[in-house]
Parts: C-alpha cells; structure tokens; sequence
C-alpha cells in the first residue's frame, strides 16, 4: 500500500482519531494544571501585596517629565551625568552630575527609560524613586529594610559615590533619584559606558550628607515628612504620623524621629520611651521625653499601628500522592465523592507555621479527572486576610482486577473494541487479497517469460 491509499485507508483515520483524542486529553489537563497555577500565582501576589514582578502597586505615568535629557552612566567614576538638550535637539551640555552605587553585573550600552515606580522590591531590598531601563534594571534610591522611609540601610546608602552594588541597578542618593523619576519621561536614552580613570566630569559633585545615628530616613529624601527637613534645637520632630510594625516583630522607635537638645546635640537615643506589644494588632500611642539642662522637659507623641502583612507559610510533608478509582468507567472516575476523598487525603498531611489560619485544598473539578497526575493546590489564610499557599501532585491511578476476576470492561469500550476489531480485518483481507493479486501476475509473467525463452 503506498502513502495515498494509506492516508485515505481507515487505518490512517483511526490512528489519527486516536492522536487527536490524546492531544485534547493532553489540552485539557495540560489547561487545567495553567490555570490552577495561576491561581497559586494570583493568590501569592495578593498576599504579598504586589503586582508585576516585585513592583509596587502604585506605578507611575511613565509619560511624565521631559524628553529634554540625555543621561550617561560613567562606571569608573561612578557617576551619572544628566545632559539637557537643545532646543532644536542638535546638542546638549552637561546640566547635573550625581554619584552612584552601579551594579557589577550592569552591561554597557545604550537603553531607554520605560516604567516607573514608587517602590521596587529588588533582592532582598526595597528601593524609592525606581525608573527601570532595561530588562530588570533601575536607576533607583539607596535600599531599605522594608517598604518604609524610615528603613533605610546606611550601608547601602554610604556605598553610593565609593563602592560597586550587586546586581544590574544603580542606586543613587534619595534626592537625585527622585530628580530622574519625576524630570526624565519613559523614552529617554541611558548610556552605560565603562569610563576611565583620567576621564574628568563636566560639572562638580555635591557634597555627601551622613545619616544621623538612630534616624532611618534618607538625610537627601526631597518627601515633605522626611525629618531632616523639619529640625530644630530644643525639640523632637517625627516623619511620617504613623509608623507601622509587623505583628511579632520588634517596632524600631526611634528611626521616624530626630531630636536635638537645646544646642543642637542630637539626642535621639537618649530618648524615655514605654515600649508595646507587637503581637497584638491595632492602634498604639508612645510618648517620648527628654528632659533638657535648662529643666525644660521635650515630649513627642507617635502613634504606632501594629498590623500583619506577611502570608503564613503552610506546607505540605508529601509532594506526591496516589488515588485509586475502580474502573475506567465515567461512574467510577469522574464522581464528586473522588475530589473529596483527594482533598480530605491532601488536607491530613498539610501544617502551617501560624495558627487560627483557615486552610482549603482544591483540585480539578470532577469531569476533568482523568488517569495521571493532576494539581491540588493548599491555600492558608490569616485573619489579616494574607493568603499563603503551595501545590502538590495526586496521581490517579485505576485499581488493578481482582485475583481470578478477569477485567469487564464497559458496553460502550466493547462496542469501539469490535468496531474496531471489524475495520482491522476488513484491512487484513484487502492486504491479503491484493497481495494475492499482485503473487497472480508475477506467476503469470515468470511462465510467458520462459515459453518465450523455450521458442
């Protein structure tokens, strides 16, 4: 049989019926195991309170700003010059020069601005006033501890101007990575050349500022409740009106306030203060005093909110499991009792690290049980409504026929069986009538070749 009569033969059609139905099993589970992981996906990003890839919920117009700038990344002085442009776009000189912290593993070259945002959760870190330029680049602040401004960490922030960052980023001084965020529109070409020692720079670099000791803000950050700005001798001034601290966690006190004493000694540690309890949930007032030499006594009053915002970690101690229906039979392996009895087995061997969590475990639903493995997906929620959660595999498996009790397969399974028992023997006669044929004509022409050869 050559290939037309076997593409037009029954045979090619069963076989590729069959292809067909494997793929559309295949689809279906391969679908479901998407869309549960989404929802695992959507579930995480809920609870951790972020969209995108580590990005803050608030994300900029990146339309903002101007297209009037150019910005160089000079690695070797570790430095960013910003150049204005001309009018008509035909040249530029140098208009600010600020000092950074770039990434070892930042690549020359030439990109553009495209988003922005408030707040990046970059490596462990969280940084202010992010303009992202490549793909997991940012031109970005100095890192801090936690999505605060009263959580900077100096270290980061003293290695700007002086010392090499991990990653691909380039952290700068609060004040001028603001100044890129809020001046420079998405579009806006950033040049990252290597730089070289004798290289000069256009325009002399501000002098750094240090942190005060105690006080977690960014001494440069331009937001009007950043303490720096609002100093004064004889008096404790705070940032932001509430500071907030993770249930369980130790509050840090005195990082939102600054006070000086009457001669401008900074006095913040020495501050009197009553401490709270952080594992429970609510508004909370402190009062800070400092009695001062003229007699005179200094008070401030913050309030403190003490909330929960970190997902439980629930967990399961299989990550594979086996379930056995009876049969193949769409009774046996597509009943509701089958997802109840998976959930009921996964939810034994599930723990979680906080307590009065509600858990939940979820599979596919009924009518897409099939042979193989399939998804069960374990959520834990808080009473803060953070959502943890975690997957695992169930294989489904059909119970092997009893000793002596031969297999019954269903009316339906029999009737495709000899349906297709017929269409087989159907091609074997064929085959074996024109094979038969074909044996015909060849004894026929050997017997006229040799009476031909006799005369």
């Amino acid at each position: 049989m050559d290939l037309k009569q076997f593409i037009k033969s029954k045979k090619f059609k069963n076989i590729l019926i069959t292809v067909c139905e494997i793929l559309v099993v295949a689809g279906i589970i391969f679908g479901a195991l998407m869309y549960l992981q989404y929802k695992v996906n959507q579930e995480a990003d809920k609870a951790s309170g972020l969209s995108g890839t580590g990005t803050d919920e608030k994300k900029e117009q990146s339309e903002s700003g101007s297209d009037d700038y150019y910005i160089e990344v000079n690695l070797k002085k570790n430095a960013v010059i910003v150049y204005q442009y001309s009018k008509d776009k035909k040249s530029k000189k140098a208009y600010k020069v600020f000092q950074c912290s770039p990434g070892k593993d930042l690549e020359t070259g030439k990109y553009k601005i495209s988003d922005k945002f408030a707040w990046v959760d970059m490596n462990g870190a969280w940084h202010r006033y992010s303009v992202k330029f490549q793909n997991n680049s940012y031109i970005q602040s100095a890192g801090y501890r936690d999505k605060y401004p009263n959580t900077l960490e100096k270290d980061s922030y003293n290695a700007i101007g002086d010392k090499k960052s991990n990653g691909k980023c380039i952290m700068l001084y609060a004040k001028d990575a603001e100044w890129i965020y809020s001046n420079c529109k998405a579009g806006t070409v950033i040049k990252v050349e290597k730089g070289k020692k004798t290289d000069s720079l256009p325009l002399v670099l501000e002098n750094t500022v240090t942190p005060l000791k105690y006080c977690g803000w960014d001494p440069t950050d331009t937001d009007k409740d950043n303490p720096y700005q609002k100093i004064e001798n004889g008096k404790i001034v705070s940032g932001t009106d509430t500071v907030y601290v993770e249930k369980g966690e130790a509050a840090e006190y005195i990082s939102n306030l600054i006070a000086k004493d009457e001669t401008g000694k900074n006095v913040t540690g020495k501050l009197k203060y009553k401490k709270i309890n952080t594992s429970v949930l609510g508004s909370k007032k402190v009062k800070f005093s400092y009695k001062l030499k003229s007699g005179k006594t200094m008070s401030y009053t913050q309030k403190f909110v003490v909330i929960d915002t970190v997902p439980p970690k629930v967990s399961c101690s299989k990550a594979q499991f086996t379930y056995q229906v009876k049969s193949r039979n769409e009774k046996d392996m597509n009943a509701e009792s089958n997802v109840t009895d998976i959930e009921k087995m996964v939810r034994s061997y599930v723990s979680c690290n906080e307590s009065g969590v509600k858990i939940t475990v979820s599979t596919v639903g009924a009518k897409e049980l099939r042979e193989g493995n399939f998804p069960v997906v374990i959520k834990a929620q808080d009473e803060a409504g953070n959502v943890g959660s975690c997957q695992v595999m169930c294989e489904i498996t059909v119970q092997a026929p009893e000793k002596g009790k031969k297999y019954e397969p269903s009316k339906k399974v029999l009737e495709e069986l000899e349906k297709k028992r017929g269409e087989n023997q159907t091609e074997t006669t064929k085959a074996s009538a024109n094979k038969k044929e074909k044996e015909t004509k060849k004894n026929s022409s050997d017997k006229d070749e040799e009476e031909s050869s006799e005369k």
